[in-house]
C-alpha cells in the first residue's frame, strides 16, 4: 500500500509574476513630502516636486539679496519718522475706511499746533486732518505686515505701507487683518490726539482765568498813591446863575476902569 505525502514546495514572493493590480500604487504606501505632507503616487513624483521648491529657494534667495541691497540704500526709519513729522500730513494714506472719528466740519477750527510734547514742529495747522496724520506719526506702535514680515515702530509708517507681497498673494483673511488693525490704530491715534487737545485747552483756560482773577484783584484793591477825593470838597462851585463864587484872594485893580469912575464921579459932584 503506497502513503500519498504532500510535498512542500518554498514559496518566493519576489519571484511571483506580478499581476496588474499588484503593479497599481496602493494608497497606505504612497511616498509623503516631509515637509508639506502632499502624497505622491511616485518617487519621481516626489523627487519634481523637491526639485521645483528647491528652485523657487534660490529665487527666494536671490531676491532676498536685492532687497536688502535696495534697503541699504534707504534712509533709516529715525530719518522717514523725522521727514513724517514735518510733513503736513502727506502720504499715500487716503484714508477712506478711516474709522478715527474725525468731524469734517473741523476745517473751520483755528490754526493748531501739535500738542505732542517732545515735537519740534513750528509750523501750525489749518486742518485737523492734517493734524491727526502728523500726531500718528508720534504713537508708538508694535505692528508687523503679515505679507512681508516688516516691523514697524509708528502708526504713520505703519499706515502708509504699500506692501508689493500683498499683490502677489490672495489671502482674504490677512488683508482683512491688515484692513481692521489700520482702523483701530487710526481711532486709537485720534483718541490720543483729542485727549491731549482737550488737556491742552483746560490748561489754557485756567491759564486766562488766573490772569483775569489777578487782573480783578489788582483793578480792585486801592491804591494810597491813588486815592480818588471828591474835588467839590476843595473846589466848590455854586451853579446858579447871577452867583459868583466868594474868593479871598485880592482884588487886581484896572488902572483903565478906575479911572473912568473917578471921572464920572466928579462931574456928578
Amino acid at each position: 500500500m503506497t502513503s500519498k505525502r504532500t510535498l512542500f514546495v518554498p514559496f518566493d514572493p519576489s519571484k511571483a509574476q506580478r499581476t496588474s493590480s499588484d503593479r497599481r500604487p496602493r494608497s497606505d504606501n504612497r511616498l509623503l513630502c516631509q515637509i508639506c505632507f502632499k502624497p505622491f503616487g511616485t518617487i519621481q513624483a516626489l523627487r519634481d516636486h523637491i526639485g521645483d521648491f528647491q528652485a523657487r529657494q534660490l529665487e527666494i534667495q536671490q531676491l532676498t539679496a536685492r532687497m536688502l541691497e535696495a534697503q541699504a540704500h534707504l534712509p533709516s526709519l529715525e530719518n522717514q519718522h523725522h521727514a513724517i513729522c514735518n510733513d503736513d500730513g502727506g502720504g499715500t494714506d487716503n484714508d477712506e475706511d478711516d474709522d478715527g472719528g474725525d468731524d469734517a466740519g473741523s476745517g473751520d477750527h483755528p490754526r493748531l499746533q501739535c500738542p505732542y510734547p517732545a515735537c519740534d514742529r513750528e509750523k501750525l495747522f489749518n486742518r485737523r486732518q492734517g493734524l491727526l496724520r502728523h500726531f500718528q506719526s508720534h504713537v508708538q506702535c508694535y505692528e508687523t505686515c503679515v505679507f512681508c514680515r516688516t516691523s514697524f515702530n509708528r502708526v504713520r509708517l505703519f499706515l502708509i505701507h504699500q506692501c508689493k507681497a500683498k499683490t502677489r498673494v490672495d489671502d482674504k483673511a490677512k488683508e482683512y487683518y491688515m484692513k481692521e488693525r489700520c482702523a483701530q490704530l487710526r481711532r486709537y491715534a485720534t483718541e490720543s490726539l483729542h485727549q491731549m487737545l482737550a488737556r491742552e485747552d483746560t490748561s489754557h483756560e485756567r491759564t486766562r482765568k488766573r490772569g483775569h482773577e489777578v487782573m480783578n484783584e489788582c483793578s480792585e484793591r486801592p491804591s494810597p498813591q491813588m486815592t480818588t477825593v471828591d474835588a467839590d470838597r476843595w473846589f466848590p462851585v455854586d451853579n446858579s446863575p447871577g452867583n459868583e463864587p466868594a474868593s479871598n484872594m485880592p482884588q487886581v485893580s484896572n488902572p483903565n476902569t478906575d479911572a473912568v469912575a473917578f471921572k464920572w464921579a466928579w462931574n456928578s459932584s
